[in-house]
């Protein structure tokens, strides 16, 4: 009966450092749960920023692609225009020719005497 004040006062201290230990672990338990969300929400921010980043390098792909064939489209089109202007331009060219009166025969050459004389002696 009389260690019963001292074995109070024990318990009491012992209570009091449990909860003292239960509020310190608390503490960490809610500090690491703040670190864990901020974590959390950055590993968040960083799949939604490389699935943006991913988004727009398909967009941008995807636009590249059409600017490309469009430019690819525009190509064969001038392409098959100047085919047809080539061929426009052979079948006037033909139509031309075949239209246009015959040149007249070319005339013989007439060489003067003078002239055949002195060829004679170069070569002679």
């Amino acid at each position: 009966p009389t260690d019963a004040p001292r074995v109070l006062r024990l318990i009491s201290e012992a209570f009091a450092t449990a909860q003292s230990k239960i509020s310190a672990a608390e503490a960490k338990r809610d500090s690491a749960n703040v670190r864990l969300r901020q974590s959390e929400s950055a590993r968040q921010n960083e799949t939604k920023i490389a699935a943006d980043k991913a988004k727009h390098y398909n967009e941008t792909v995807k636009e590249v692609r059409r600017q490309r064939d469009e430019a690819m489209e525009e190509v064969n089109k001038l392409h098959r225009t100047i085919q047809t202007m080539k061929v426009q331009s052979s079948v006037l060219s033909a139509t031309k020719s075949l239209s246009a009166p015959a040149p007249p025969p070319a005339a013989p050459m007439s060489v003067s005497n003078d002239m055949r004389t002195a060829l004679q002696k170069e070569f002679d």
